[in-house]
């Protein structure tokens, strides 16, 4: 976790001394000027450390919070334009161009704002995606709501959250699944809502994992909103619903090794159970695919922020929605339901996953 923290920040300082030697390139700034831009990213970059703790009030420490991690995400898109112009530059040098470097900046900034204010709206914009599978191991129909990546904390807007509580009570599904990362590791009073969580009711119960920033919130902590929510943990166990034939299983975020991964699937495998496998990273070993029929993963977010979504696949071979593993064998990796960090989303909707399972003969 520290050297993830470091390399973090490493590569943000970075990014922005990229954007300071651009706007130097720019204008013809003073000195006074140039040093209130640094001090500026300064604060931007240390406030990003500064909000895991109390340092503020909830509603200072919520404001702050959200003012950097909104610079966060308008930085990276602003870094994005300038180096692909560079880039393209670079590539294209022998062209005498004649084109004034502050205008090339300008319509990089003007073109990233517009994409931001866009991605403000794209994360508001959470959609319904149905996946349809059809099996004859279950009794009847299923319908099943599943989320992940909700990210309750002090970024949390409470619109978002009404959205999500009011698709689910449309979607009124047998089940509801929850695939990790429910809780951010910097929180505050979630209470509001863990309530609206709670009050959801289902005929077949509410499922959980954890996911990896339950842990950075704290285990314990974390395990105790989840289950005020009205969600059964699923740590490294299962749950059978006889009437619909129907097994649920699920891992904690910190089991990787595939040893421990392999057993847990067997000792509650049943070959005549369709079989969910709740697993917060999309990660699937060759061992492991014969021991259940769906697994059910998020934490991608599909990138959250176009182009951090292309470094995203060089990390995760299944990034976004339904593959086909092998015959009887799927896996569907949601988008996320909500934001981490900048509350903005470019070419990845957020996503409630409606999953329909159908009886049919010879799934």
């Amino acid at each position: 976790m520290k050297t993830f923290i470091i390399i973090f920040f490493l590569i943000y300082s970075m990014i922005n001394l990229y954007v300071y030697e651009c706007i130097n390139r720019a204008f013809s700034l003073t000195v006074i000027y140039k040093l209130l831009i640094l001090l500026f990213m300064f604060i931007m970059i240390v406030g990003i450390y500064i909000i895991h703790g109390k340092y503020f009030n909830e509603e200072l420490l919520s404001l702050f919070a959200f003012i950097c991690y909104s610079y966060l995400g308008f930085i990276f898109l602003l870094f994005s334009g300038l180096i692909f112009y560079d880039l393209i530059f670079l590539i294209i040098n022998f062209v005498s161009l004649k084109i004034s470097y502050i205008y090339v900046f300008i319509s990089i900034l003007f073109v990233t704002v517009v994409v931001f204010i866009y991605g403000y709206y794209e994360s508001n914009n959470i959609k319904i995606n149905h996946v349809k599978i059809k099996s004859d191991k279950i009794e009847r129909n299923i319908n099943i709501a599943y989320i992940s990546d909700m990210h309750l904390g002090i970024l949390t807007l409470q619109q978002r959250v009404n959205k999500v509580y009011k698709i689910l009570k449309k979607l009124n599904p047998h089940i509801i699944i929850a695939g990790g990362d429910f809780v951010d590791g910097q929180h505050n009073d979630l209470e509001k809502y863990i309530k609206l969580f709670k009050s959801l009711e289902t005929d077949y119960g509410k499922y959980a994992v954890l996911g990896n920033h339950e842990y950075y919130a704290g285990k314990d902590y974390s395990e105790g909103l989840i289950k005020s929510a009205g969600f059964t943990l699923l740590n490294n166990n299962s749950v059978t619903i006889k009437d619909l034939n129907l097994t649920i299983i699920g891992i904690e975020d910190i089991i990787n090794v595939p040893a421990e991964e392999l057993n847990l699937l067997k000792r509650n495998y049943n070959s005549k159970s369709f079989i969910i496998y709740v697993k917060h990273r999309p990660v699937i070993n060759s061992e492991i695919t014969n021991y259940f029929n769906l697994q059910l993963s998020g934490h991608t977010h599909n990138g959250q922020i176009f182009p951090f979504g292309l470094l995203v696949k060089l990390f995760f071979k299944y990034t976004s929605g339904l593959y086909k593993i092998k015959e009887k064998t799927l896996l569907y990796v949601s988008n996320g339901t909500l934001t981490w960090g900048p509350p903005i989303r470019v070419l990845a909707n957020p996503e409630v996953t409606h999953i329909t399972i159908k009886r049919n003969n010879g799934f």
